[in-house]
């Protein structure tokens, strides 16, 4: 039984695990079948995401032959699949960038079994570069053998380009930073400077390390100016989101300041917030400096003496400074818009503005004297220099006139022009007073010896009388003249006019043509003046002569006046050189022909005369003119062209009386024994003195050679009691003669006689030893006197 049992039931166990394996097999092959439909759905899904990446991927086996390639590796680099597969992966770079020659990147490749963003180049189907950047995978079996490796890469050939663009950009913006002649800083948003460029540190004298972490605040010198002005400019530039400048002073490196200005920008991030600052800071040194010279300039030209006019480049007037507007009387707002070459003067015709217009228009410069109106009508005299002025391109844009007022200077050039002419008569009055005065001397000897000699009463010694009175009268007019040219002081006293008036008038009655009449208004009571008869009658004659002359071919009347005239400040007018005060006023007023305003300005300039050639030497009214002056007095001359003129003389009173007129001496002349030494060098006063003074009873002995007179003198100086010798003589002049004699016998008396010198004056004579001075025309009454005087027993 156990035996069929067992045989039973190995039967019976049989189909029972026939059909277990069979549901296991089905089971294994359905499980397999599923496996492997979802390895086919993995292979499926991973070719479509291989595909479907926006990277390109390259699966290379593990000797670097590419066996796969995505959609985008083929569009990224211009292969097809034929040419791409089986190519080696060192074949899509160039020699410099082979990834195989790449020991780095092999060594990381392997080392880590990945390699990141790896940057190199591909070649394209096309042969062109393209800038890749490449992830690096290594593939491995279920025994993590490597069989082969896995790369995605993307082009970033528009990177790179971007990013050179960029880096360009930056470098030239770093450039520029560097370069700009103006300072940069940066700053934080709290001020902190994180850089600066190099401007910055040449204006401070600080290096870029020195400054930064600093605030700008430190470099400011006055901080609370600085913030105050610094904080208002930077709410400014917030509140604006623009830019905001102001001026401040900031401290250099080596302690000196330096004014700048400052325009600050609020830099920004991409939301729009304040991240920072930049400051762009200017020296501003020379600008100051320059405002200082524009601000000194402009006080230069507005407070300058010479007037400045600026006209623009037609010719009107844009500026003129205050000495301007005290030239010419016009202010600013007068004379703005005015054009000088448009509205011209009645001074001068068109023709010669035109000719200074030419000029400065050409690019020339303009000097010149013109005559100018004041706005109150008087005519100023004034120099003038009108320069042009350019611009940067070399345009005329405006005109500079500088004017200087030179009224008073020309008039003091008429003065000077007139002392030089004074000068010239003064040297020509010296020249011949020493020969007129030796004529003087012979006419008036010899006339006094006929004078002595002649019967008293009668014809001839009335005659006589007279030519003494024209001797004493020329003696005194070449002392006038010898005083009117400063050769010799002028010696006054108290002078009735009255009495001399009516002796011209005598003589004059009697020259004058009888187509003239002459008439007298004399009502001054009081007549006496500071002067002498001859000049008052030398400076009537004159005026009389200049009269006689105007009226010569019409004839006329002739009135001479004597008024007294109190003078005051408001009757004066500026005509008068006088101070006020009682005058007496000499008139002499004719009916002639008159003068032109011309004429008038020069009727006493020495020299100048109306009258033809030969009709006169035109020093009168010059003589008379300085004579007048001599006497504190002042002449004007009014005239009309066809009417006639007058001259007022102005004339101080004085209260003193005057001395009578000196009458002739009929005194005896008291003469002498003695022996005198007489020496001239002309041979007639040498001859004369010689009669003379034989007839008072001396015994004389001439010469005429001074050098022979010492000789004579050495020879026998016991033979001579006194020595009367001229002064001008060749050889030795009577000065140095006296001087010889003095060293023989030193106590012998010598009179030195001259008529005009220079070298030897009165005390100068007697200094050397000389006991009398005696100038010519000699008086023979005088030097009797003298020699007596001298010989007289002490």
């Amino acid at each position: 039984m156990h035996n069929r049992n067992k045989a039973t039931a190995k039967p019976a166990e049989a189909p029972q695990r026939k059909t277990d394996e069979t549901i296991t097999l089905n089971l294994l092959y359905k499980k397999t079948k599923k496996s492997s439909d979802v390895l086919l759905q993995a292979d499926n899904l991973f070719e479509n995401i291989f595909n479907a990446t926006g990277d390109g991927c390259i699966v290379t086996d593990d000797s670097g032959y590419i066996i796969k390639a995505n959609r985008k590796t083929y569009s990224l680099l211009g292969y097809d699949e034929h040419t791409l597969l089986g190519k080696h992966i060192t074949e899509l770079s160039p020699d410099e960038y082979t990834i195989g020659e790449n020991p780095s990147l092999i060594i990381r490749l392997l080392d880590h079994g990945f390699v990141e963003k790896h940057e190199t180049v591909f070649l394209r189907g096309d042969g062109t570069p393209a800038d890749i950047e490449i992830n690096l995978s290594l593939l491995k079996d279920h025994r993590q053998n490597t069989i082969g490796a896995f790369s995605s890469f993307r082009d970033i050939t528009d990177k790179k380009r971007a990013e050179e663009e960029l880096r360009a950009t930056k470098d030239q913006l770093q450039e520029i930073f560097n370069t700009t002649r103006d300072g940069v800083i940066l700053t934080d948003e709290c001020g902190s400077i994180i850089k600066v460029n190099k401007a910055m540190e040449s204006i401070l004298g600080f290096q870029e390390e020195e400054l930064l972490g600093r605030y700008t605040i430190e470099l400011s010198v006055e901080e609370d100016a600085y913030i105050y002005a610094g904080v208002g400019a930077f709410r400014e530039a917030l509140d604006n989101g623009s830019s905001s400048h102001y001026e401040s002073l900031w401290l250099r490196k080596d302690g000196t300041t330096c004014p700048v200005e400052l325009n600050l920008t609020i830099s920004k991030d991409a939301q729009d917030n304040a991240r920072g600052i930049v400051w762009a800071v200017r020296d501003i040194s020379g600008r100051k400096l320059a405002q200082q010279g524009l601000t000194m300039l402009g006080l230069a030209v507005e407070q300058a003496a010479e007037t400045i006019l600026i006209m623009d480049k037609n010719g009107a007037v844009e500026y003129i400074n205050a000495a301007a507007e005290r030239m010419f009387g016009y202010s600013l707002s007068d004379a703005g818009g005015l054009n000088p070459f448009q509205a011209r003067s009645d001074l001068y015709d068109l023709e010669f503005y035109m000719e200074i217009w030419d000029t400065i228009t050409a690019g020339d410069v303009w000097k010149g004297r013109m005559k100018n109106r004041r706005s109150d009508g008087n005519i100023i005299e004034i120099e003038v220099a009108i320069s042009p002025v350019r611009d940067d391109t070399g345009q005329i844009r405006n005109y500079v006139a500088i004017c200087r007022d030179i009224t008073q200077e020309i008039l003091f050039e008429k003065q000077l022009q007139q002392a030089h002419k004074m000068e010239a008569i003064g040297t020509l009055a010296g020249g011949i007073a020493h020969d007129f005065n030796n004529i003087l001397t012979v006419i008036s000897g010899f006339t006094e010896i006929a004078y002595d000699a002649g019967d008293k009463g009668s014809v001839i010694h009335n005659s006589l009388t007279e030519v003494l009175k024209a001797s004493e009268r020329a003696t005194d007019l070449v002392k006038q003249i010898l005083t009117f040219s400063r050769q010799t002081e002028s010696i006054t006293r108290p002078v009735r006019i009255k009495p001399i008036i009516k002796e011209a008038h005598t003589f004059l009655r009697a020259s004058l043509p009888t187509t003239i009449t002459i008439s007298l208004n004399l009502q001054a009571p009081n007549d006496i003046v500071m002067s002498d008869p001859t000049k008052i009658h030398q400076v009537l004659m004159n005026l009389c002569t200049n009269a006689k002359n105007a009226m010569q071919e019409t004839g006329g009347e002739l009135t001479i006046g004597l008024f007294e005239e109190q003078l005051i400040p408001d009757m004066m007018d500026g005509r008068l050189d006088l101070s006020p005060g009682p005058y007496l006023k000499l008139t002499v007023e004719d009916t002639g022909c008159g003068m032109e305003p011309g004429v008038q300005e020069r009727i006493f300039d020495p020299f100048f005369s109306t009258r033809q050639q030969g009709g006169g030497t035109g020093l009168g009214l010059s003589v008379v003119h300085g004579i007048i002056k001599s006497c504190s007095g002042d002449i004007t001359v009014g005239s009309v062209p066809g009417k006639g003129t007058v001259f007022n003389v102005y004339l101080p009173l004085v209260e003193e009386q005057a001395p009578p007129q000196k009458a002739l001496d009929n005194t005896p002349i008291v003469g002498g024994t003695e022996h005198a030494l007489v020496v001239d060098d002309e041979q007639q006063i040498a001859e004369m003195i010689k009669k003379f003074l034989e007839n008072l009873g001396y015994r004389v002995t001439t010469r005429t050679s001074s050098l022979e007179a010492l000789e004579a003198f050495r020879y026998d100086p016991e033979k001579f009691d006194f020595v009367i010798t001229d002064q001008t003589m060749p050889n030795l002049t009577g000065a140095e003669l006296s001087r010889e004699v003095l060293k023989i016998k030193k106590d012998i008396p010598i009179i030195l006689c001259t008529g005009f010198s220079e070298t030897i004056t009165e005390e100068k004579a007697k200094s050397i030893g000389i006991r009398a001075f005696i100038m010519k025309p000699i008086v023979f009454t005088k030097l009797a006197d003298t020699i007596r005087n001298l010989l007289a027993p002490a």
